[in-house]
């Protein structure tokens, strides 16, 4: 019988290699296997995303939550494709749900928080979008383009004050487009 992980392996490789067709039939292979894969849901809608392919995207993403509600990588990329798609509250409800799920994983936590600050941005709720920004910063004091994106967000707050000290510290790490730490 053909083993389901030589499919997970061999669509996460072509997807590497660009060559989407192929993990995607791959993708296929595995729920032919295991119908209620949740991985090889993911995986699809992962692929699709990468196609740039939103919608197909989200079908998929969504079978996987469907499968396992506290599937965080299943919210975040559906997240991140209803943001490509500009279906800015449906972004926004996900990034809240991967961060209540509390995901362990605090790269993808760092990439929520800045993700939801921008949609929030996008909306024009700069108060939200700073609550995230100042959480993000924290992980990343050196970071020049959150300190940046704090600065503005307190500009469009009227809050001048604290959008020149934010704009400076983005100074002090980065110079002219060069990455000074």
């Amino acid at each position: 019988m053909y083993d389901v992980h030589i499919s997970y392996s061999r669509a996460a490789y072509f997807a590497t290699k660009g060559r989407f067709s192929k993990a995607l039939f791959n993708c296929n292979e595995a729920l032919k296997i295991q119908p209620r894969s949740v991985r090889a849901y993911v995986y699809s809608g992962a692929v699709k995303a990468a196609q740039k392919n939103y919608s197909l995207a989200v079908l998929d993403l969504t079978k996987a939550i469907k499968l396992d509600p506290a599937c965080t990588i299943g919210f975040y990329n559906r997240a991140v494709c209803y943001h490509n798609m500009g279906q800015i509250k449906q972004a926004l409800r996900d990034y809240s749900i991967v961060l209540l799920l509390n995901d362990a994983n605090t790269s993808r936590t760092h990439k929520v928080l800045v993700n939801r600050g921008l949609a929030y941005y996008e909306i024009g709720d700069y108060n939200n979008a700073l609550v995230d920004f100042k959480l993000a910063v924290k992980d990343r004091p050196q970071d020049a383009f959150l300190y940046y994106t704090l600065g503005v967000c307190y500009d469009k707050n009227h809050q001048q004050k604290e959008a020149l000290e934010a704009l400076a510290k983005a100074m002090q790490h980065k110079v002219y487009g060069v990455n000074t730490s």
